[in-house]
């Protein structure tokens, strides 16, 4: 592969990346707080032993759209540098979020990134409603 061929390639992905980036954040207006509230209430509410994997659900609820290493990397910061050791935290924690939600709930979109089912969203919502319905009773 020629170095042209190698930078085109990198544009391509670092274009992606933006527009993915671009579109979560143009979803909705999610700020910190927020986003770590879920994460609490889907830990509580899935009985998870840590809040990492809880992340991981609540970051891909709130995207309608599958979300890649990179962005995940972004949204949810590893504090690792190397790209395989990354990786492989993603894939651990999105081993816990399947042992919570069923091995249905999340898609892996092999050497991509991740997306939350249908089948797993309407898991979480449903929880999520009924962890709503009981403290206010």
């Amino acid at each position: 592969m020629t170095n042209q061929t190698e930078l085109e390639r990198l544009r391509a992905r670092i274009a992606d990346v933006e527009e993915e980036l671009a579109a979560w954040r143009g979803m909705s207006e999610v700020d910190a707080e927020t986003h770590r509230l879920l994460a609490y209430n889907i830990r509580d509410a899935f009985e998870m032993p840590g809040l990492q994997p809880a992340k991981l659900i609540a970051t891909l609820y709130h995207s309608p759209r599958p979300i890649s290493y990179d962005v995940l990397d972004e949204l949810m910061p590893s504090t690792i540098g190397d790209d395989r050791k990354f990786r492989t935290l993603f894939n651990t924690l999105a081993c816990y979020a399947r042992r919570a939600l069923g091995q249905d709930a999340i898609r892996t979109l092999r050497g991509w990134g991740y997306e939350l089912t249908p089948a797993g969203r309407a898991l979480v919502e449903a929880e999520l409603a009924a962890a709503t319905a009981s403290e206010k009773k």
